[in-house]
Parts: C-alpha cells; sequence; structure tokens
C-alpha cells in the first residue's frame, strides 16, 4: 500500500510557479532532478523511475489517440443517424411541412446558437 501512496505521488504533475506567479508544469528531467533531491534517489532508481514515466507518457498518447478517434466515430454515426431521420420525415410529411419544419428547426438553432443544425437544415432545403 505504501507503494502504491508513493508511486501515485511520484507521478502526479509537478508544478512550479513562473515569472507571473501562475503555476507552471515541470518536466521530466526536472521533476527528476527534485525528487532526486527530496527522495535521494540512487541511479538505478532514477533510470527505473523515468523508464515508468515515459511508459506512462506513451500510454496517455494512446488513450487520447483512441478517445479522439472514438469521438469522430460517434460524430459520424450521429450524423448518419440524423440524416436518416431527416430522410424518413421526407418520406412522411408533405414537401410543404418538410420545409417548413426544416426552416423552424434552423431557426431553432439560430436562437440557441447550434450552427450544425442550421446548415443541415439549409442542406436538406436544397
Amino acid at each position: 500500500m505504501a507503494v502504491m501512496l508513493m508511486c501515485g505521488t511520484l507521478f502526479a504533475e509537478a508544478r512550479v510557479e513562473d515569472r507571473t506567479g501562475r503555476p507552471e508544469k515541470m518536466n521530466k528531467e526536472e521533476r527528476m532532478k527534485q525528487l532526486k533531491e527530496e527522495l535521494n534517489l540512487t541511479k538505478d532508481q532514477e533510470t527505473k523511475l523515468m523508464k515508468v514515466w515515459e511508459e506512462r507518457d506513451a500510454q496517455a498518447k494512446d488513450m487520447k489517440e483512441k478517445a479522439q478517434a472514438n469521438k469522430e466515430e460517434m460524430k459520424s454515426d450521429m450524423s448518419k443517424m440524423k440524416d436518416e431521420n431527416l430522410s424518413k420525415m421526407k418520406d412522411i410529411l408533405t414537401p410543404e411541412q418538410y420545409t417548413k419544419y426544416l426552416e423552424n428547426e434552423a431557426k431553432k438553432a439560430k436562437n440557441s446558437g447550434k450552427a450544425g443544425m442550421k446548415k443541415m437544415g439549409e442542406k436538406m432545403i436544397k
């Protein structure tokens, strides 16, 4: 348990203040220097900690990339779903009703700041 707490402490992002007094993130080398002084680390410990940090950074990068890919996939799926829904509505409503529906949705989107819906409405009116 103590080892886990120590690792958690070591992994915490260290911050120092910049010239304006705002916190600034320390790089790994600066953090290692600080820990070396605070904990009297051996060279072996420094090497092992750097390896752990590099692995952590690689995992974090991978996780960010996967999250972004999932975000893009979800965005694409939602767009397809909206298009399919509009297509079904177009089949159900008369041309006049459908046009009015799109115009009303575009107005709602404009008033709420949802530019995407406005663009979609304009796209479907054409």
